[in-house]
């Protein structure tokens, strides 16, 4: 199977044909159908290898930078309405809600104004599906997790009561905070971008590397659970966004897989458990229930969600829709948004 160099094509973005093939109104109504077309821009930018790069460059620093200016300057703002102490304090809402809207905000204004995307497909608001699959996917992959090592003997649960500000908040920090700002970093920017220059295949193992890295220092983390994240998460959410080019859908998943965690009392990425509405409790060997991490470090864990990540690369091969590195498909063609798509 050949990787698409991204010369023009009159094919149709449903059959897994590269987007640029397609007119503004042809992709708008894909997406209002719910498919899922990929994001590759209807308007090529031309230049040297070297603007190109220098480009992707610009832009994810960009992502950052904003990222960061925006999440400081709004909670700024907030501290002078509520107080430093309110703001510092991971037990209220505002550090949740500047990360959120701060990322999403960057990420807006980086496609908007450096890259003329005036229509996001990975972000369309007429894509509601793709969120409600992520949600019912990360929970489903999570109690089949749970309930395998459960069934090995590795956990044994008990009932303590719903705490409903417990879940308010994890839903705020492991759900929202963590599933739109890891997935507007990783996939949103570093995926999409290093895509430019490394293609499809380079760009997934990138920001699976750089995932699992992102959470190598987390509390009670290790070689092993680094690995673990790598595999299970990275490469499968990567997988996930370059088969539907679709941001919802990872962030549904990515934000239910989380709180579903925390709802069992388990470790969130080696993160001290809540006490919600269950209490898990590791009696199993740590390569059974994922140890003091928790239960992404599960050889169970590892095994399932690498082979459904591995599903997903193997959709992706037969649909024939990644990108080829750029020292392949030529300097004049890579992923800028158009102005054409305003809607």
């Amino acid at each position: 199977m050949q990787e698409r160099d991204h010369q023009p094509d009159k094919g149709h973005a449903a059959e897994g044909l590269p987007a640029e093939a397609l007119t503004a109104a042809v992709l708008r109504e894909l997406v209002e159908e719910e498919y899922l077309p990929a994001d590759i821009a209807l308007r090529p930018l031309r230049g040297s290898r070297g603007r190109i790069v220098l480009s992707v460059l610009l832009r994810f620093v960009a992502l950052l930078a904003g990222t960061l200016g925006i999440v400081v300057a709004l909670l700024f703002v907030a501290a002078l309405f509520v107080g430093r102490e309110q703001v510092r304090s991971m037990e209220t809402v505002y550090p949740a809600l500047a990360l959120t809207v701060g990322s999403l905000v960057a990420y807006l204004l980086v496609a908007r104004f450096l890259e003329g995307r005036k229509f996001l497909v990975e972000l369309a608001p007429r894509r509601p599906s793709a969120l409600l699959i992520g949600v019912a996917g990360g929970g489903v992959a999570f109690l089949l997790c749970y309930g395998l090592i459960g069934l090995f003997g590795g956990y044994q649960v008990s009932y303590v009561g719903m705490n409903w500000s417990a879940f308010g908040m994890s839903v705020l920090y492991v759900g929202l905070s963590a599933g739109v700002l890891e997935e507007i970093l990783f996939r949103g920017g570093l995926f999409r971008l290093s895509e430019d220059i490394f293609g499809t295949w380079g760009a997934i193992l990138i920001s699976a590397a750089a995932f699992g890295l992102g959470h190598a220092f987390n509390p009670n983390s290790s070689a092993w659970s680094t690995f673990a994240i790598i595999v299970e998460v990275g490469v499968l959410f990567g997988g996930l966004y370059a088969l539907t080019r679709s941001l919802w859908l990872v962030i549904g998943f990515h934000s239910t897989w989380n709180v579903s965690l925390a709802v069992f009392g388990i470790a969130v990425s080696g993160n001290e458990p809540a006490r919600i509405l269950f209490s898990t409790r590791a009696i199993g060997s740590a390569w059974l229930t994922g140890g003091e991490f928790g239960m992404e470090a599960s050889i169970v864990t590892v095994t399932l969600l690498g082979l459904l990540g591995l599903v997903v690369v193997l959709l992706i091969l037969a649909r024939d829709q990644t990108l080829s590195p750029l020292w392949r498909r030529g300097p004049q063609l890579t992923q800028t948004g158009p102005d054409e798509l305003a809607v």
